[in-house]
């Protein structure tokens, strides 16, 4: 089985910098729904300090209908979703690149169970 993991309008480079790392450590594939709030080109990436980024598996959609024509759709695979409970009423959110981790990373975790 594949693993995606899906940006829907990325605000920031650092983030989505990280979920890239993330990605090309585990084998999964980025997919960014633009508009995104930062650029791709090489001088950018370089800027950032993304010396791994040529490597990374990404996709850049212009929009999300385009990727869904590509990618399965959330109904199909609404039991392969995975979820983060915040416990804490004053945590408005996590960061997004460690949510990526914890989402990828628990994946993988529940695909190696289901081989044993």
């Amino acid at each position: 089985m594949s693993l995606h993991v899906v940006l829907v309008h990325p605000e920031i480079h650092w983030n989505t910098g990280n979920a890239g790392r993330t990605g090309l450590a585990t084998g999964a594939t980025l997919h960014l729904i633009e508009p995104l709030g930062f650029s791709l080109d090489e001088r950018e990436v370089k800027r950032a300090g993304l010396d791994y980024w040529e490597h990374v598996d990404v996709h850049v959609w212009p929009s999300w209908e385009a990727s869904e024509a590509v990618l399965p759709t959330h109904q199909r695979f609404a039991d392969r979703f995975v979820t983060m409970p915040m416990h804490s009423p004053r945590v408005r959110s996590l960061n997004l690149s460690s949510s990526v981790a914890i989402a990828v990373y628990e994946v993988l975790r529940q695909m190696r169970e289901a081989e044993r």
